[in-house]
């Protein structure tokens, strides 16, 4: 996890971001053919199709990690996914529910060595939603079946139907399975087997943080460059990312939380703690330009440093036994 050291490079970065649908695998009965950019079991439900939605994780237990998702290009998809009643609440599940610009939202570019602006982009619209908040809002009024891992699958000799079954001992049976159970989808294990399925390592060290800088001065400044998210680009080869993350008291600014990013070309060292992973993320922020430098230099000793593994898939035919199954959302094309 070295630091980048090629100050004669150009900007070189790579962006990962798609629409995560809610669920794990899915099966549905009558003829279906879900939308692939959205909360798939939302869509479902409003188009009439009967389903039944399984889950691996707990009921009423969060995932430790925490991050934003920005709803631009989007939105107006979203807003035919989901339905109204629960599209005029998106506003809850924003980092900032209290933030609404309309069309004047924009994602702000800047060189984070002079702190000059690059872009900025229009993203009319723009909502940046916390994923819990999003998950929550997305499985409102949605029957969910939880702790339920897929085993394998079976297909009926008759070419009616699918049999979903699980490491419980449970099976059921659809017309249709949609896996959508993530960029490591065991659905995907099962219809080309592991090989086929295995993702593709990308030689990025991208380092993501939920920061709560306890003071209200310095969560100002770092939010001062803009009020919900800007991305820096350094020709030494590093990006940085920020953006605000939760707002539980507006008028209280050392409650506030914040998303920091920071990436650069190279493997990950995975025996690296905590602790070191910070240690070098603040070294490589020593001559950023402000407030990208303070953002990272002001991060509390004691906060966790997740450095991700960045991957894809690309996608290759498999057989649909007729049209019995399919892989949908990050688990398919944009398996990042």
């Amino acid at each position: 996890m070295d630091p980048p050291n090629c100050p004669q490079c150009a900007v070189r970065t790579t962006y990962f971001g798609w629409i995560r649908g809610y669920a794990a695998p899915q099966l549905c009965e009558g003829a279906a053919n879900p939308d692939q950019h959205g909360p798939n079991n939302v869509c479902y439900c409003d188009a009439g199709i009967s389903y039944e939605i399984f889950d691996l994780e707990t009921p009423n237990v969060n995932r430790p990690r925490e991050w934003t998702l920005a709803k631009h290009w989007s939105i107006h998809i979203l807003r035919k996914l989901l339905p109204q009643h629960l599209f005029d609440r998106l506003s809850e599940a924003q980092a900032d529910p209290a933030h609404d610009q309309g069309d004047e939202e924009t994602i702000v570019l800047r060189n984070s060595d002079s702190g000059g602006i690059l872009k900025t982009i229009s993203t009319p619209g723009m909502k940046r939603v916390s994923r819990k908040k999003f998950r929550n809002l997305c499985k409102d009024g949605i029957e969910v079946l939880w702790g339920k891992e897929l085993s394998k699958v079976i297909y009926s000799q008759d070419g009616n139907g699918v049999i979903a079954c699980f490491n419980d001992g449970t099976s059921y049976h659809g017309d249709l399975l949609v896996g959508t159970d993530g960029p490591k989808s065991k659905t995907r294990e099962i219809l080309l087997g592991k090989q086929l399925a295995m993702n593709t390592s990308l030689a990025v060290i991208y380092n993501m943080i939920i920061v709560n800088y306890r003071d209200a001065e310095k969560a100002l400044h770092v939010r001062s460059a803009h009020p919900v998210n800007y991305l820096g680009y350094n020709p030494n080869g590093t990006f940085s990312f920020i953006s605000i993350s939760d707002i539980p008291r507006p008028e209280k600014p050392e409650t506030w939380t914040f998303q920091v990013g920071c990436s650069w070309l190279g493997d990950r060292d995975t025996t690296l703690s905590s602790g070191k992973r910070l240690a070098v993320i603040k070294k490589v922020s020593e001559n950023l330009a402000e407030p990208f430098r303070s953002a990272v230099l002001w991060i509390p000793e004691d906060t966790t440093v997740y450095t991700d593994s960045m991957s894809y898939w690309v996608p290759v035919p498999w057989d649909n036994h007729m049209g019995r199954v399919s892989l949908c959302g990050d688990r398919h094309v944009n398996s990042l």
